[in-house]
This record gives C-alpha cells, structure tokens and sequence, in this order.
C-alpha cells in the first residue's frame, strides 16, 4: 500500500502505519553524524549492496538499516537518517519506477569514502 509523507512515498503493508512522532523529511534537521557514519560504513559493505537492491521501498530498506545496524534509533529516527542519506549524501539513489527505488550511487560512496580517508 503507498501511502505519502509529505514528498516521500513510502510503500507500507496493509496494516501497517507511519508514526507522526517525527516528521521524516525534515529539511531543517542537523545531520545525526554518527547515524550517518554508520550507515556510510554499512552501505560500503558487499551485504548491504545486495540487501538495499532487493528492498521493494524506502519503509523497507529502513527496516533493514535498522535491523542491522541502527537498532538503538527509532524507528522514525531510521526514516529520517534514510532520507537524509538520499536526497542530501546522494549515497542512494530512488528508482524513477518508485518501485524498489533505492539503489547506491557508488560515485557519491566512494568521493565521500575518499573525503572521509584523506580528512
């Protein structure tokens, strides 16, 4: 089922819902740098590759990252960072379909890892 947040589509299961708790597309929001540290190292892994490429939406590729390796955040703490990671790091890159719309744009990944190594 797609349901809208704001401008982000996210893809729920039937009976699921979205908590308004935190608003997820925040573009005022600091970036939660060791969120994001971790999920930097986490989607240079080969795993991570595969795990986000088979993800059918952004709700599922949260559940993902939070499952793996951000499983002390929030649930809408995890869709916030995601978003961030997309459309701010460019690190993902959504489908054009908005089918399974995340993949990894491995140019921003490797420029930030190079950044990250030389800082």
């Amino acid at each position: 089922m797609k349901k809208l947040l704001n401008d982000m589509p996210l893809f729920v299961a039937k009976d699921d819902s979205l908590w308004k708790c935190v608003n997820v597309t925040n573009s005022k929001a600091k970036d939660p740098k060791e969120a994001l540290d971790i999920i930097h190292r986490y989607i240079s892994s080969a795993y991570c590759h595969s795990a986000i490429k088979n993800s059918q939406s952004r709700y599922q590729a949260a559940m993902i990252l939070k499952r793996s390796c951000l499983q002390h955040y929030a649930f809408g703490d995890v869709l916030q960072v995601l978003h961030i990671a997309i459309v701010r790091k460019k690190w993902l890159a959504p489908h054009s379909s908005g089918w399974q719309p995340l993949s990894l744009n491995t140019t921003a990944v490797s420029v930030t890892t190079d950044a990250i190594g030389k800082a």
